[in-house]
């Protein structure tokens, strides 16, 4: 495999761990997410996280943070019901956790960038880039 050097990494609405969104501190898409979220995961990663959890652990960013890791941008809304905003402040502790530089741009709305914020998003994310 290819060693690719990340310089800065921008991470929107995304979970940072896959197994924590299984586990019963955190049931969102087992046993009580949607069908189709479920599906998604199970196509995506060969299962369920009791069938395949080495491949929820390693499709889970949180795992794989060091003291080398790039800088962050984390985009997140705190009304999101498919990824909790407790998913990214897990991930901002682990990385700041590691010396890790972090932003965080947390906007009311839910899953997704809602219209309204999509200027605040692309500003930050240029900014932060930059």
């Amino acid at each position: 495999m290819k060693k690719v050097n990340l310089y800065c990494l921008a991470f929107v609405l995304g979970f940072a761990s896959l197994l924590s969104c299984s586990e019963k501190e955190e049931p969102i898409l087992y046993p009580v997410g949607d069908d189709e979220s479920r599906q998604v995961l199970n196509a995506f990663l060969g299962g369920s996280p009791q069938e395949k959890p080495d491949a929820y652990h390693d499709a889970s960013p949180i795992n794989f943070i060091s003291t080398n890791s790039p800088k962050f941008l984390l985009l997140h809304g705190r009304e999101d019901m498919l990824v909790p905003i407790s998913q990214a402040e897990k991930f901002q502790l682990a990385l700041l956790g590691k010396n890790v530089e972090v932003e965080t741009v947390y906007y009311s709305g839910g899953h997704g960038i809602p219209p309204e914020r999509i200027d605040q998003a692309f500003e930050a994310i240029k900014a932060f880039i930059e």
